[in-house]
């Protein structure tokens, strides 16, 4: 997860707090993870086992991607509402995570939240910022972030 770009700015405990936030979906060759045109709201990551991603077009189904251990999906469903564009199964068993856009904003807005607040309280303490009045600190927190 520390690969991707909406994880980068998280550090170990933020990062740890998410993995803990995740649910397990154990998964039996064959079984539908996501349905093409379902609400998009869940990233996944791959633990064990392959997936398949598939479209469905005039009732013909086709495999453009497959899915193995470490592999995610999803992250997109994180920041923005939108439908899958996709179907996603088991090629065979597996056991998959999924994260929701909710938990997942909760905790990157909290970590945002005591970044700044840490600044509030850092900044003024610091030689080159002292003449500076709390809301000159504060835009200054801001602009950190």
């Amino acid at each position: 997860m520390k690969d991707s770009f909406l994880f980068r700015s998280l550090d170990d405990q933020q990062t740890n707090t998410l993995i803990d936030s995740m649910l397990e979906h154990n998964l039996e060759a064959g079984d539908v993870l996501i349905n093409q045109d379902d609400e998009d709201s869940k990233l996944f990551v791959v633990d064990r086992g392959e997936l398949e991603a598939y479209s469905k077009l005039n009732e013909e189904s086709k495999v453009f991607k497959h899915f193995f251990p470490s592999d995610s999906l999803g992250e997109i469903a994180l920041m923005y509402d939108h439908k899958y564009e996709y179907s996603v199964r088991a090629k065979k068993a597996s056991v998959v995570y999924s994260l929701s856009r909710s938990i997942f904003r909760s905790i990157s807005q909290l970590s945002v939240r005591e970044k700044r607040d840490l600044l509030t309280l850092t900044l003024p303490k610091m030689d080159l910022f002292k003449q500076m009045d709390s809301q000159e600190i504060n835009q200054l927190a801001d602009t950190a972030q």
